[in-house]
C-alpha cells in the first residue's frame, strides 16, 4: 500500500511537472506570436507611411513641373515662339555658365549610370509611385537646365563698343594774353606805326 501510494505521488509530480512545462512552453510561444504580431504592425505602418511620403513627395513634384512648363511657356511666349520651343545654348552665354551646365549634364550621367548598375546587381522590384518619382526627378532636372539656358540667354547683353574719351586741348591764358598783346586788342596799348609830335 505504501509502495502504491509513492507510485501514485511520484505519477502526480512528473504529471505536473510536464504541465507546468507545457504551460511554459505555450507562453513563450503566445510571447512569441505577440512580438511577431507588433512586428508586423510596426512594419505596415512604416510601409503605409513611405508610401504617404512618395505620394506628398510625388503631388509636390508634379506642382512643380507643373509650374515650370508655365513658366517655359510664358517665356516662349515673351519671345514670340509658339509651340514646342527648341532649346540652344546662346552664343552670348558665359563659358563659366556653359561649363556648369555641361558638369550638371555629366554628373546627371553619372548618376542614371551608377543607378543602373545597382539594378542590374540588386534587382529589386519598385512600386509604381517610386518610378514615377524617379522620372519626375529627371523631368524636373532637365526643367532646371532649360530654365537656366532661358535665364542666361535673358540676362546676357551684347558687348557695348569701347570709346575712349580725348580730352580738349585747352588753350593757356599765358598764349592768349601774348595773341591779345600782338593784335593790339584787349586792355593793353598795341604797337603804333606812326609817330606824333606835339
Amino acid at each position: 500500500m505504501y509502495y502504491q501510494l509513492q507510485h501514485y505521488k511520484t505519477m502526480a509530480s512528473n504529471l505536473t511537472k510536464k504541465f507546468l512545462k507545457e504551460e511554459r512552453e505555450n507562453r513563450e510561444k503566445q510571447l512569441e506570436f505577440l512580438s511577431m504580431k507588433t512586428r508586423y504592425h510596426k512594419n505596415l505602418e512604416r510601409v503605409v507611411r513611405n508610401l504617404r511620403t512618395e505620394k506628398r513627395v510625388s503631388e509636390q513634384l508634379k506642382k512643380r513641373l507643373d509650374d515650370a512648363n508655365k513658366l517655359i511657356k510664358s517665356l516662349s511666349e515673351q519671345k514670340g515662339l509658339a509651340g514646342n520651343v527648341k532649346q540652344e545654348i546662346p552664343e552670348l552665354d558665359t563659358p563659366r555658365v556653359i561649363k556648369e551646365i555641361k558638369e550638371e549634364i555629366e554628373e546627371q550621367e553619372d548618376e542614371d549610370q551608377d543607378s543602373e548598375l545597382e539594378k542590374q546587381s540588386f534587382p529589386i522590384k519598385k512600386s509604381p509611385e517610386t518610378v514615377a518619382i524617379h522620372w519626375l526627378k529627371k523631368e524636373n532636372k532637365r526643367l532646371t537646365q532649360e530654365l537656366r539656358l532661358q535665364e542666361s540667354r535673358s540676362k546676357a547683353e551684347p558687348k557695348k563698343k569701347s570709346v575712349k574719351f580725348k580730352p580738349k586741348k585747352l588753350k593757356s591764358k599765358k598764349k592768349k594774353y601774348q595773341k591779345i598783346r600782338r593784335n593790339g586788342r584787349g586792355g593793353g596799348i598795341g604797337k603804333s606805326d606812326f609817330l606824333v609830335d606835339i
